[in-house]
């Protein structure tokens, strides 16, 4: 395996290894740690408890590729260029591990959902597709953390939670057994509910998100045994981990959408973040609003390594460290259509041309044997929701210096970035776009 040679010979060490696991899909709210009430994460958990676990970390963009190259480039997609998962982005940006590879750390990107696209600066990229994909991924990356030698970047990106939904048998299922309905886990039965054809009812969307939580549960799994491998390795003590996710998922909060590109919900853009490692990071919560561009410049300080000045994200160390980290906005977005500025318990939405996007490829449509065009969500324009008031965001709230606020940080982000920008639509191989099509990864056409 070509990653092992990487990883075997090396430097004497230049800081703490780093493992980084992200979980597509993963929703913060439905862990045990951040209140989830059934029993999905466990190992997650008790990974929050030894760390720190940050309240609200927010997503850029409800898109894998997108959202992922933020945390390697800490920079938003208007200006590292990936808006799509189909986009290659902009080349000769500081990343993340090209700056720990020019600090004799060996690095390695072991990946169940990446693609072919390079992700810039790892010395190797090893993208699995043997099934089961996140228990191969998982294989692969123990037997890298196996043959390791510090210092080390490994990075690990499961797949579930990820639709369609898989069962897994032997392990967790919260379906309730008297469900008779149309739900199967499979895409076309998701995109007909989500076309109304027939509408969802409050069954079957008790049954997608059963059969979401037992991917999550799946996932949570496979971090387990990620970690009893670094335990194994003795490798735990000098590792900082870090566990996120790219997004969420909507899940029909609000109805009828379920999944994440075509959204800037809350339950799209909010995501866990825990850092953990024994003697280093202290156990705790910390509450400040944060985005996931904030990730590469912490670990990076974290490692002892200066970090770009082109970098956009803030060290996140006062929060865990008695310092103070100043209230800023997390700016997201819906590719070129719509803002989403979160802040606290506070989300603003601003769509000013009401574009909107289909909730799948028509050809995915077709191929389901779903007449019609797929349907629109539009974010609204100017907004404003209270999470912790309203977390499906149903009801528009009124205040006027919360909105004030955010829209001022709005203005100040459009002002840096230069956003809307462009959209990089670079013809990817054939092959790769058709893997990214039965993903539901080639996005439905703006409207």
């Amino acid at each position: 395996m070509g990653l092992l040679s990487l990883l075997v010979a090396c430097s004497s060490p230049a800081g703490p290894n780093l493992l980084v696991i992200s979980i597509d899909t993963l929703r913060a709210d439905h862990l045990g740690a951040y209140g989830y009430d059934r029993p999905t994460s466990p190992n997650i958990d008790k990974l929050a408890m030894e760390g720190q676990r940050f309240t609200r970390m927010i997503s850029p963009r409800g898109a894998t590729r997108p959202a992922l190259m933020t945390l390697q480039t800490s920079l938003p997609p208007v200006l590292h260029g990936v808006r799509q998962n189909s986009a290659i982005g902009r080349e000769g940006l500081p990343t993340l591990a090209g700056l720990l590879t020019g600090q004799d750390y060996q690095t390695a990107a072991i990946l169940a959902n990446g693609g072919e696209l390079p992700w810039p600066g790892f010395q190797e990229q090893h993208t699995v597709k043997r099934l089961p994909r996140d228990v191969a991924t998982t294989a692969d990356a123990i037997t890298i953390l196996e043959q390791a030698k510090p210092p080390f970047y490994v990075w690990v990106h499961l797949m579930a939670p990820h639709a369609p939904y898989d069962e897994h048998p032997g392990e967790a299922d919260f379906r309730d057994p008297a469900y008779a309905g149309p739900i199967d886990g499979s895409s076309r039965s998701l995109l007909a509910g989500m076309s109304g054809n027939p509408a969802f009812t409050e069954a079957d969307l008790d049954n997608i998100r059963a059969r979401y939580d037992a991917e999550v549960a799946h996932a949570d799994l496979q971090v387990g045994k990620l970690l009893a491998a670094l335990d194994h390795t003795g490798h735990r003590k000098d590792t900082l981990v870090v566990l996120t996710a790219d997004h969420g998922e909507q899940l029909g909060n609000p109805q009828p959408y379920l999944h994440h590109f075509a959204s800037g919900y809350d339950a799209v853009l909010h995501v866990p973040l825990i850092l953990a490692q024994p003697g280093r990071i202290p156990a705790g919560v910390a509450t400040e609003t944060v985005a996931i561009q904030d990730l590469a410049p912490t670990l990076a300080a974290l490692l002892g390594v200066a970090a770009p000045s082109s970098w956009m994200g803030r060290d996140l160390r006062p929060a865990f460290s008695g310092g103070d980290l100043p209230d800023l906005a997390a700016i997201s977005e819906v590719e070129g259509g719509a803002l989403v500025a979160t802040l606290n318990n506070w989300a603003y939405s601003r769509n000013p041309r009401n574009k909107g996007y289909e909730f799948a490829p028509i050809q995915n449509y077709q191929e389901a044997g779903l007449a019609g065009p797929p349907p629109v969500l539009r974010m609204p324009d100017r907004k404003l929701w209270q999470l912790d008031q309203d977390p499906s965001q149903l009801q528009p709230a009124e205040s006027l210096p919360a909105e004030a606020r955010l829209e001022e940080e709005l203005r100040r982000f459009i002002e840096r970035t230069g956003w809307p920008g462009t959209i990089d639509r670079v013809a990817v191989p054939a092959e790769l776009q058709e893997q990214l099509r039965q993903l539901g990864y080639v996005e439905g056409s703006p409207r």
